[in-house]
């Protein structure tokens, strides 16, 4: 059987989105969940991450940025999952601090709990280089994303200039960008 063109996915991605959103999957998969390790990314995991967010593009070496933490889940070799801490002085200002970022699970592996082992990670390393919060930015429409940083603690809160970079770019990313932050 050949694969599935790019039009006849979609259907199939949406169907099994909606599964892995009823509760008694998301029981199920996190019992049956495969064994998973997360572990700081190498850069051979970095090249692999930047193939997975973006196909087709060019292999260049990759660069570490200062202040940044990549990690990734995986499940025997394969990777299944991503997220980046970023430290940022206060020198930012409102983008200064600890940020999680680019949270990733491949689609066969949602509902599992991998998401919030992720940002689990991602906020245990915070906390041991000393932030008092750590925040991250999610789509209003990103529901099970936002259930799952409001079950982590996170709760949303409003910073006039952000809020008005998000009307801004929420029409080109679909929708309007939600800041969360956890207090450590």
């Amino acid at each position: 059987m050949g694969r599935l063109s790019e039009r006849a996915k979609r259907p199939v991605v949406v169907a099994i989105e909606m599964m892995q959103r009823l509760p008694a999957y998301r029981r199920a998969a996190a019992r049956l969940r495969p064994e998973v390790r997360i572990t700081e990314a190498t850069d051979d995991d970095l090249r692999a991450v930047r193939a997975w967010f973006n196909p087709g593009q060019d292999e260049r070496p990759e660069r570490r940025a200062p202040g940044v933490t990549d990690f990734v889940a995986k499940h025997g070799n394969r990777l299944v999952g991503f997220i980046q801490l970023v430290r940022r002085s206060e020198d930012f200002g409102v983008h200064g601090g600890f940020w999680l970022y680019s949270l990733r699970v491949r689609l066969t592996y949602r509902g599992m709990g991998l998401g919030e082992m992720l940002m689990q990670t991602g906020i245990e390393r915070a906390r041991q280089d000393g932030a008092r919060e750590v925040s991250g930015i999610v789509l209003e429409r990103n529901l099970p994303s936002m259930a799952m940083c409001r079950k982590l603690g996170f709760v949303v809160r409003t910073v006039p200039e952000l809020d008005a970079q998000s009307a801004q770019g929420g029409q080109t990313l679909g929708g309007r960008r939600m800041l969360l932050t956890k207090l450590l």
